[in-house]
């Protein structure tokens, strides 16, 4: 099937996430071989035409393609700020357990 990003009636569906300013940020993250914005509008274009032909709900399925990773972005900022705090506080504690042990004088490494 070829893709038509052209199609008036898609590009109607789908025209305000795509000039979401957010929304436009996945095409900076990659995502099988290529990124996130591509892969996306492959899914939501395939989704609207396989709809349509089978009576289904293509605005939907359109739309829905565009924007099933797009939480992927806020879930990878949540987890990478979690993780510099745990990475943060570990760092911390060995630094006093170090200090401490130096200090009295009891150092023992495994």
């Amino acid at each position: 099937m070829k893709i038509d990003f052209d199609n008036y009636e898609y590009k109607e569906i789908v025209k305000d996430i795509l000039n979401n300013r957010e929304f436009k940020k996945i095409e900076l993250c990659p995502h099988h071989k290529i990124n996130r914005l591509v892969h996306s509008k492959r899914v939501s274009y395939y989704s609207y035409k396989i709809c349509k032909k089978l009576g289904f709900d293509y605005v939907s399925a359109a739309r829905g393609g565009l924007l099933h990773d797009f939480f992927l972005n806020k879930y990878k900022i949540i987890v990478s700020k979690i993780k510099n705090t745990i990475i943060k506080s570990f760092n911390t504690i060995i630094i006093t357990l170090l200090f401490l042990t130096k200090k009295s004088g009891f150092i023992h490494f495994i």
